[in-house]
């Protein structure tokens, strides 16, 4: 009985530890990789903008990570994830509320290019991009058959005049809390 006990409490120590590093270790596990790029919309129906502005929750002046940070906060709270076929255009997105992976990447760049621009860092760039994921140096997406899997998007925000890269998934965002991926051109 003692034995049982103990592995009861070393799996719910593991377990509690995984939740609280998980975006760590899917860090460290996953690693997303840009196999080309998406359509990137500018924020533009009103609806979306009003969304936008009355949402977003920043200091005064925000840096780049905070933006970033809202953007996935703001993209979570409106969409809902669907495997059917839906719009990738954040100006439709903003009245459908449903979306795939490549229309939360799509809504979360341009949320956070309608940011960045409003606080005057356009040195700054989010772009959704096609992408594959690699658990552990293997590609995940060579072992699933569904058509609906043969990639995933995920978004890249990019600073153009140093190069600095900072890579999220809204998709995983929003369903692990996990803000930032590990990226690899």
């Amino acid at each position: 009985m003692k034995v049982l006990k103990y592995i009861l409490l070393v799996l719910l120590l593991v377990a509690i530890g995984a939740c609280m590093w998980r975006g760590w270790l899917f860090r460290h596990a996953v690693v997303y990789r840009s196999v080309g790029l998406r359509a990137n919309y500018a924020a533009r129906d009103s609806n979306l903008i009003h969304y936008i502005d009355s949402n977003v929750s920043l200091s005064a002046t925000p840096d780049v990570a905070e933006i970033v940070e809202q953007a996935e906060i703001l993209t979570s709270r409106r969409l809902e994830f669907t495997f059917g076929r839906n719009e990738n255009d954040p100006n439709r997105l903003i009245h459908t509320h449903t979306a795939n992976c490549i229309g939360y990447a799509a809504f979360f760049a341009g949320t956070c290019n309608y940011l960045l621009a409003q606080h005057h860092l356009s040195e700054w760039q989010a772009q959704p991009r096609v992408g594959q994921l690699f658990l552990f140096d293997k590609n995940m997406h060579h072992y699933i058959n569904d058509p609906f899997f043969k990639d995933h998007d995920f978004a890249t925000v990019e600073n153009m005049l140093t190069g600095d890269v900072l890579a999220v998934d809204p998709t995983v965002h929003d369903y692990l809390l996990i803000d930032g991926v590990s990226y690899v051109k």
